[in-house]
């Protein structure tokens, strides 16, 4: 289950970045000729918001996927990383699969914080019986 919340959370942001990328290309497309490739990029504080798990961005910064600049900005590690994130994001159906994949991980979730309660009337006792249990 903490590999999918990784993954995912990870998706999340690459999916976002490669959105940014899409709607700038009309105005000034990848490739500068005077500053080089310019990679869509967003706030620390809001790629925390994307991924919802702001646990793993430092993680992600560590592995080369994305990097945090000195202005606490996050974009892809690298052009060929983004190209990656645009290839992957290509995908047929791409979109409903994170979708699907976000709604099971908030389901299985959601379970862990679910609690039971149970009701056991004995016909000899005038009170009922309450438990609780918690299902995690």
């Amino acid at each position: 289950m903490n590999q999918q919340k990784y993954a995912s959370s990870a998706m999340v942001l690459v999916k976002h970045l490669v959105d940014m990328e899409k709607k700038d290309a009309g105005e000034r497309g990848h490739y500068n000729p005077e500053v080089g490739h310019e990679l869509p990029e967003v706030p620390l504080h809001r790629a925390r918001q994307i991924m919802t798990r702001v646990e793993f961005i430092q993680e992600f910064d560590h592995m080369n996927i994305f990097t945090i600049d000195s202005k606490a900005r996050v974009r892809a590690d690298s052009v060929p990383m983004q190209n990656a994130f645009r290839e992957v994001c290509g995908e047929p159906g791409f979109a409903r699969k994170l979708k699907e994949t976000l709604v099971r991980i908030s389901d299985i979730e959601s379970l862990g914080r679910t609690k039971e309660l149970t009701i056991k009337v004995n016909m000899l006792k005038t009170s009922p019986e309450i438990s609780v249990y918690s299902k995690s």
